[in-house]
């Protein structure tokens, strides 16, 4: 069995051989091109065997700060969803979050958690990433699938984004370590899959740790939040797909 390039699956399985593994090349994906899109993009992913989250954000700032200058602030989503909408992340479920925030923001009624939360940053905390940078995290459940949820919380779970001129350019997370809780989650968005399946049997092994983190660094998104680019179109490898 082999697994593709290029996918985190087939990074975080090589922690059986490195402790630390990284990759640079092209990825794609299905979104629609815009100026702030693109099918085919650069991205740098990098994982780490037996590291926790906050050991990934700074090794996310610390490769930020090698273009950017200025303060990176952190910001808690699910502080700011208390703040905003009554409910905590904390203590709530991720139902009660996800009601919570659809009625405030006016959504349709089955709205996910997932396009609530992008609403929600895209609306309110984007706008304060421009001429700056931040941090996010602390995101609710429903919003990444293969993040832990955080010990002695409800539906906090353990990744982060950052932004940067109101682009994301890094986005990170702590390995779920509980494989009945992850398999079900992926499996209600039809996201486990043999690749997956290979991971998790190499956990139960014993050939590969459990405890890992890993982000993704988008090169382009990078290269235009840092040069006050408004175009992803000038930094892609392909003139193709521009």
């Amino acid at each position: 069995h082999y697994l593709r390039e290029a996918i985190g699956p087939a990074l975080r399985l090589n922690l059986q051989h490195f402790p630390r593994v990284y990759e640079v090349g092209p990825c794609f994906r299905s979104d629609a091109a815009s100026e702030t899109h693109s099918p085919e993009f650069s991205m740098l992913d990098f994982y780490a065997a037996g590291e926790d989250l906050d050991f990934l954000m700074e090794t996310a700032e610390t490769a930020i700060a090698q273009t950017y200058d200025g303060r990176i602030e952190r910001v808690s989503i699910s502080d700011e969803i208390q703040t905003n909408f009554g409910v905590s992340p904390f203590v709530d479920t991720e139902e009660a979050v996800r009601m919570a925030m659809v009625k405030a923001l006016r959504l349709p009624k089955f709205t996910s958690t997932y396009q609530a939360v992008e609403e929600f940053v895209e609306r309110t905390i984007e706008p304060r990433s421009m001429g700056g940078c931040l941090l996010l995290h602390e995101f609710p459940l429903g919003t990444e699938v293969c993040a832990r949820l955080r010990p002695g919380t409800t539906a906090v779970l353990d990744r982060f984004e950052i932004l940067m001129n109101g682009l994301e350019v890094v986005h990170g997370y702590q390995d779920e370590t509980n494989a009945p809780a992850y398999s079900e989650r992926a499996s209600e968005i039809y996201f486990y899959n043999e690749e997956q399946a290979q991971v998790q049997n190499a956990i139960a092994s014993g050939s590969l740790p459990a405890e890992s983190v890993g982000l993704g660094i988008g090169i382009e998104r990078l290269c235009m939040a840092t040069l006050g680019s408004s175009d992803i179109g000038e930094f892609l490898a392909s003139t193709s797909v521009r």
